[in-house]
C-alpha cells in the first residue's frame, strides 16, 4: 500500500477491527489524429477530406484494500485504467 504515495481518498470502518481504504486513481492518454487528404478540383483548388482530430481520454480505476486487525487480507481493482 506504500507504493501509493498518497493518503486514500476515502476510509471507513465497517466494524472495529476492520477499516476500509479506497484510491481513485486515473490515467489520461491521447489518441493521434491522422492527417487529411487532399485533393485538387478546378472550382476550389486544393481541397482536403477526411482526417481525424486527436482524442484525449481519462480511465479511472478504483482501488480498495481491506484492512482487519492492522493486517492487509484483500483488495479489489475495478475500472477500465487498472493494471
Amino acid at each position: 500500500m506504500r507504493a501509493f504515495k498518497r493518503m486514500p481518498d476515502t476510509s471507513y470502518q465497517p466494524d472495529a477491527s476492520t477499516r476500509m481504504l479506497k484510491w481513485q486513481l486515473a490515467a489520461t492518454f491521447t489518441t493521434p489524429g491522422r492527417s487529411p487528404d487532399y485533393v485538387c478540383t478546378r472550382e476550389a483548388g486544393i481541397v482536403p477530406i477526411g482526417g481525424k482530430a486527436p482524442v484525449t481520454t481519462t480511465e479511472y480505476c478504483n482501488v480498495e484494500w481491506t484492512l482487519q486487525d492492522g493486517i492487509a487480507r484483500g483488495y479489489s481493482l475495478r475500472g477500465k485504467g487498472c493494471p
